[in-house]
């Protein structure tokens, strides 16, 4: 059949790689590909933190979540693929605490952190970053800090985004 325009411009003749309604989704998208993949960013002004315990960072501020796959404490895509995740977490109190710790777990389990050290109260804000595979289905992010002290970890932020589909 040839190629045809009519003369409301609909094209005829040609098939538009199975997309009836000329939108791609992730999932049609060649693998490696990230498109417009799930990405999220968060805030949190004060999680209650116990000393030298991990304690799960609830962030209170969502900035944005472009697929609903962030639920205040966990990031669950619905699309697999490598994902570029980051956090950062800053001792509150007034209390000196001469540890910090960002933790970013993966299914339950420690998967990357980063520590600092100093005898200042404000200033302490280890930023931990790195590049995981979620499946999209069943993996998942969570966010966590420590102190050596019974201070709030406050300030904290947590971003991740798709950066190559699976």
């Amino acid at each position: 059949m040839p190629i045809a325009i009519d003369g409301s411009g609909t094209i005829t003749g040609i098939s538009a790689g199975g997309l009836p309604d000329a939108t791609i989704t992730q999932t049609e998208l060649a693998s490696g590909v990230a498109g417009t993949g799930p990405a999220f960013g968060a805030t949190d002004t004060a999680t209650t933190a116990t000393a030298n315990v991990a304690t799960k960072i609830v962030f209170d501020t969502e900035v944005f979540d472009t697929d609903s796959a962030f639920d205040g404490t966990k990031f669950q895509p619905n699309v697999a693929g490598y994902y570029y995740v980051s956090m950062r977490t800053v001792n509150s109190g007034t209390t000196n605490a001469t540890s910090v710790s960002s933790l970013i777990y993966k299914n339950g389990a420690l998967y990357v952190s980063a520590s600092a050290y100093a005898a200042a109260t404000f200033g302490v804000a280890p930023n931990v970053s790195a590049i995981l595979y979620l499946d999209g289905s069943s993996d998942y992010v969570e966010f966590f800090g420590t102190n050596t002290n019974n201070a709030n970890l406050g300030f904290s932020w947590a971003s991740a985004c798709l950066v190559r589909a699976a």
